[in-house]
């Protein structure tokens, strides 16, 4: 591949000067990002076009660093640290400001936290029917989906807001008791600690549900979710070895809506109809 070099902005000519020289004078120095957008420079065009727009909205100058840094430490950027770390020091965020913006509260706990746990509730309800032959219930497994997804919503978005004011992680007292957080929204401690206890409670259901459902739960056939992949053709539960006979695909997987098809799902399965 062939390498970009960056443009030094005293060598620089046409509408690529007058670009950088732009930043120059904004910024008072032209970092290596934007020197490298001005090899072409309509794309550097486009780049500052895009941060003027930023401009013009309701957001201060401040506001708009502060998320930035909160996104570059989320994404493990560190160009992107380094370089909005500078223009926010420009901008008048004290050192403890960024600092604490790159130590922000919940970070990726409130999506990691979500992702897991909510992945696999999906994956024990889908494939309970396989391995047991009967289905959850379908009223105990609303209660606890929606009791756990605005609990756990209720949970981690006051972090947010606390962190975007400036509280950093670990505050064994809450926040209370440090400086910094003085001023802030800390009354919604309270109700974080009461949407964690609910979100426990909302467990109570799903334990209830999983281990009721092994042995009274609804009968189900092999393949209850009407899914189109190879494995829902082995008996529900199945046996030693999975399958009773060894399966033949006839078809890609996920086969949905197939124009023309007798059925709304067409699984690996099953032979085309003459």
């Amino acid at each position: 591949m062939q390498r970009i070099n960056a443009i030094d902005p005293q060598a620089a000519t046409g509408a690529a000067k007058t670009l950088v020289d732009g930043v120059q004078r904004k910024l008072g120095f032209v970092p290596n990002f934007m020197r490298t957008l001005a090899v072409s420079p309509a794309t550097l065009d486009a780049y500052l076009s895009f941060g003027d727009r930023l401009n013009q909205g309701i957001l201060s100058p401040k506001l708009r660093e502060q998320i930035a840094l909160t996104v570059a430490y989320s994404d493990s950027c560190q160009y992107c640290l380094a370089a909005h770390t500078a223009i926010g020091g420009m901008l008048g965020l004290a050192w403890l400001s960024w600092h604490r913006l790159r130590r922000r509260g919940p970070r990726e706990r409130g999506t990691a936290v979500g992702r897991a746990s909510f992945a696999l509730f999906a994956g024990i309800y889908y494939w309970f029917p396989k391995a047991t032959g009967r289905q959850m219930n379908s009223l105990l497994g609303k209660i606890h989906f929606w009791g756990s997804l605005i609990c756990i919503n209720t949970v981690f978005m006051p972090m947010f807001i606390q962190g975007l004011g400036g509280m950093n992680r670990r505050m064994y007292d809450g926040g209370a008791q440090y400086a910094h957080n003085q001023g802030l929204p800390l009354k919604l401690n309270l109700v974080i600690g009461i949407a964690a206890w609910s979100l426990g409670l909302f467990q109570i259901p799903f334990i209830i549900n999983f281990f009721a459902s092994i042995f009274w739960g609804k009968t189900v056939d092999k393949n209850p979710w009407e899914a189109t992949t190879l494995e829902w053709s082995a008996p529900s539960p199945p046996g030693h070895g999975n399958f009773l006979t060894e399966p033949i695909v006839y078809r890609a997987p996920y086969e949905y809506s197939v124009p023309g098809a007798a059925k709304d799902f067409s699984p690996q399965f099953e032979p085309e109809k003459a």
